[in-house]
């Protein structure tokens, strides 16, 4: 009798009992190596599987054969070939299969891979081997603190079962973080160096005489400042030893501005190295409150020096101001010698030390004025809001004297309190200005629908009159109109201007508020329309003047 079925019969026995039947699946009771598989039926088998003897299903169109899956009908000629981790053998038109642990390779299962600890080649149960550390780093080591960086290589264990420390030094310096814990002070964050508490450059040295707007540097273990660009007094900066604004002059007869500028850069400084710009702004009446955005920019070119020393240079540059607003100008005369448009400085009236140009408001000894005088508008200057001297802003909420423009305690808003965004000259626009978005869709004028609104003072004038430029943008036509608050009652100003050319200004006809003479504090709005369904306009003003005459 076949010893697989005797088995077979003995297990039936000792697990069903004599006296019934029963049909089994899942797990049968437990099991070792020494363990022969049987097949229950041609489709199943009965294998020890992790310890415990289970059915195993045949996959489809495959019989079981002496326990295994395996044998199948129809094969062609005799051949031998790995399918995945299967031996597949076809001989006299019958196919067996057989699994492969260790894999299957060149048409034969694989046999398994002893491993040799010590021969430095990671292989069987190989967590390592010697100088073999496989993808494994200090970063992997059992006790790595997640918020460190390594250096160094750890070693493999003599079993070959895992890295210990090695050479791996852990540091924190570097990870974005700054740790007090670890005695850091500062950290390199996306190139800039950041500080717990911003130094100065006393703080990095105190026995030298700093000049202002330095700032100290992160060194590589996080725990001492750098020089980083804290200049010393006397000291040259950016190859230059000294430079000066030499002149500004301007010629209302042809509306041109030019000034010139020295510069005496280190010896060995090609001239190729040595730059200028002349830079203009109109003028912060606040002395501080506003940074110079230098909108106004001009390159200089070198220029003949009959007097200029070794490694000195004599500079100009001229721009036109016919299209810039009236008012009084501030220009400052920048110095280059290392190359690259960020390494500009600031020069001074007589021959010095540079300042770097980041220096929020430049003194009076760097500053030249000149004023462009107010044409074409009759009467004294009242309030004036010009807004090319802006960069580009879309928080503002408010427009005030003390941000550049000429109107003493004059405010510019929004009535219903959003922002107005200062825009800059892009986007086709041919200048800056003071924008309003979602524009009212109404067909008639109506006082309670948004509008700009500023207010300054008539008191001693009379004949009060406005005018002013406006572009916008969308599909429909625009229409504006100028109200004032006299007493409680919401006059107009008569004039409307209507236009539908994007992107090119027109002008609001002077008009006159008639009412609005000697006034403490005078209310002024600008009513902007857009057509209808065109929500997504805007409106643009800019030039806005508030003249009036002496009483």
């Amino acid at each position: 009798m076949n010893r697989r079925l005797v088995m077979f019969g003995c297990l039936c026995l000792m697990i069903c009992g004599c006296n019934e039947s029963k049909t089994f699946s899942g797990n049968w009771g437990t099991c070792n190596a020494d363990f022969v598989p049987l097949c229950l039926s041609e489709s199943t088998s009965l294998k020890c599987v992790d310890g415990h003897i289970s059915e195993v299903a045949c996959d489809s169109g495959v019989t079981c054969q002496d326990g295994i899956c395996g044998t199948s009908q129809g094969c062609g000629a005799d051949s031998v070939a790995c399918d995945g981790n299967t031996l597949v053998e076809c001989k006299g038109g019958k196919e067996t299969r057989t699994d492969c642990p260790n894999g299957c390779e060149n048409n034969a299962c694989k046999q398994p891979v002893v491993s040799t600890c010590g021969n430095n080649i990671i292989e069987g149960e190989d967590v390592c081997d010697g100088s073999d550390l496989g993808s494994l780093t200090c970063a992997d080591l059992p006790d790595a603190d997640a918020q460190a960086i390594y250096s160094g290589t750890p070693e493999c264990k003599a079993d070959c079962s895992g890295i210990e420390q090695g050479t791996c030094v852990a540091s924190h310096c570097g990870n974005g973080i700054i740790e007090p814990e670890y005695n850091e002070i500062c950290e390199v964050i996306d190139g800039e160096a950041q500080f717990l508490n911003k130094p100065s450059c006393n703080d990095y040295k105190s026995n030298i005489s700093w000049r202002d707007g330095g700032a100290p540097g992160c060194d590589s273990d996080c725990m001492t400042l750098t020089k980083g660009s804290c200049v010393a007094e006397g000291e040259p900066i950016g190859n230059i030893q000294t430079c000066q604004l030499v002149s500004l002059d301007a010629d209302d007869s042809t509306q041109t501005v030019t000034m010139k500028g020295r510069i005496v850069v280190e010896p060995g400084v090609d001239m190729s190295m040595v730059a200028g710009r002349m830079v203009c702004i109109l003028h912060d009446n606040s002395e501080g409150v506003y940074t110079y955005a230098w909108g106004l920019k001009q390159d200089a070119d070198l220029v003949s020096c009959a007097d200029c020393e070794t490694d000195e240079y004599l500079l100009s540059a001229s721009m036109k101001y016919e299209n810039w607003g009236p008012g009084i100008y501030d220009c400052a005369f920048l110095a280059n010698a290392q190359g690259g448009s960020n390494s500009y400085y600031l020069c001074a009236a007589e021959m010095g030390s540079p300042v770097p140009q980041e220096k929020d408001v430049p003194d009076a000894s760097q500053r030249a004025q000149f004023e462009v005088a107010l044409t074409g508008i009759e009467g004294e200057l009242l309030a004036q809001w010009t807004y090319s001297a802006y960069q580009k802003d879309d928080t503002a909420t408010s427009v005030a004297a003390d941000r550049g423009v000429f109107a003493s305690g004059s405010t510019m808003k929004l009535s219903d309190g959003g922002t107005i965004r200062m825009l800059s000259g892009s986007s086709g626009y041919p200048d800056a200005a003071a924008s309003m978005d979602r524009l009212p869709q109404n067909e008639e004028y109506s006082s309670d629908e948004k509008h700009f609104v500023f207010t300054t003072s008539s008191l001693g004038y009379r004949n009060i009159r406005i005018q002013f430029k406006a572009a916008g943008s969308g599909v429909y036509e625009k229409r504006i109109t100028v109200g004032y608050k006299v007493g409680d009652i919401i006059q107009t100003a008569g004039s409307e201007l209507r236009f539908d050319d994007k992107n090119i200004y027109q002008a609001f006809p002077e008009s006159q508020l008639t009412g609005a003479d000697n006034m403490s504090e005078l209310e002024i709005r600008i009513y902007p329309y857009g057509g209808s369904g065109d929500v997504n306009a805007s409106v643009r003003i800019d030039d806005v003047y508030v003249t009036g005459d002496k009483m």
